[in-house]
């Protein structure tokens, strides 16, 4: 038997070990945590595990596997070139765990126009994350919240630039009260959180 022969039965070879190793591997793990009844038992490992294992085991980077898992939305920022504001809230937004994209623009006023910001809303920048608009400088925290709760709305606002809002920190001073705002297409508004002792 020549050699290329013996290099068609090793590769005939690694492909089926490559086919059976992972089917013994969750049958295993079934009979073991789902028994005959086939339901999970609380310490059985979770689908991304086994899914990570087998990647290991067929030579897969583990990376590609779990990249639609943790994927979040990207929050597409547009803002002017000298504006150092925006800066410090795109910092403030990838410390809290957001991919964020950004463009500069000479004008914003196309951008605001598009996505239908209140004129009485605008501020130094807009951005974009899934299907919600956010105008100024909205903390983290109520962009995770407006993620997670999906409220029927065009977006969130915080008007102008007040002092102490995230990008907007001025050592030894005080918060500005302000209010982050929600607003729809239809002209309707409403306060969706304060800071700095703002009044609802």
């Amino acid at each position: 038997m020549d050699w290329s022969s013996w290099l068609g039965i090793t590769l005939i070879t690694l492909l089926v070990l490559c086919c059976i190793v992972p089917m013994m591997f969750m049958r295993h793990v079934h009979h073991r945590h789902g028994g005959a009844g086939g339901r999970n038992h609380p310490g059985a490992p979770k689908s991304p595990t086994i899914v990570l294992a087998m990647a290991g085991l067929l030579g897969m980077p583990v990376a590609a596997v779990e990249a639609p898992r943790t994927g979040r939305p990207t929050v597409e920022v547009y803002k002017t070139p000298a504006c150092s504001c925006c800066v410090k809230w795109v910092d403030h937004l990838r410390e809290n765990g957001f991919r964020v994209s950004t463009t500069d623009l000479d004008n914003l006023d196309a951008v605001k126009a598009k996505y239908r910001v209140p004129a009485d809303f605008g501020a130094c920048h807009t951005a974009t994350v899934s299907e919600y608009v956010v105008e100024g400088h909205v903390p983290a925290s109520d962009i995770r919240r407006l993620l997670k709760e999906r409220p029927k709305i065009a977006g969130l606002a915080v008007p102008s630039m007040p002092a102490g809002s995230p990008g907007m920190e001025v050592a030894g001073r005080k918060v500005q009260p302000y209010r982050v705002l929600t607003f729809d297409n239809n002209g309707s508004t409403s306060i969706y959180a304060v800071y700095g002792g703002a009044r609802r």
